[in-house]
């Protein structure tokens, strides 16, 4: 073998390695870079999932609200009733005290009246 090409052998060898070595740093490089990824979509996904539990969290919350939101108006409505019932049998309690204390007059005049007619007869 001459020098020529021993050293175009040793050049070939040469490259081939630097190739070699370029892909492997390319590899390398490329390993970390999906590594990165892959770390970087589970967090993104982590956190997508976060934010629909989040979601579907304030959309039962808002639900619950309205349900609170009915059910205090409709205790309201019934506290209304109520208040509106008791007016009227405090009404009805004066009107019927108001009777009473006209018949127990009217009675106390009667009794008068007839003590006057039994002492009159005896």
């Amino acid at each position: 073998m001459s020098k020529q090409e021993t050293d175009a052998r040793d050049e070939t060898t040469g490259k081939d390695l630097e190739s070699s070595d370029a892909a492997i740093n390319n590899w390398e490089a490329l390993g970390r870079f999906l590594y990165r990824s892959r770390v970087i979509i589970g967090e993104i996904s982590k956190a997508e999932r976060y934010c629909h539990d989040l979601k579907e969290s304030i959309a039962h919350l808002e639900a619950q609200s309205a349900d609170q939101a009915r059910a205090f108006e409709h205790a309201k409505g019934e506290l209304e009733e109520v208040q509106r019932e008791e007016v009227e049998t405090r009404q009805r309690l004066a009107t019927l005290t108001a009777e009473t204390e006209a018949k127990r007059r009217e009675l106390e005049v009667y009794s008068a009246a007839i003590d006057k007619i039994t002492k009159a007869a005896a």
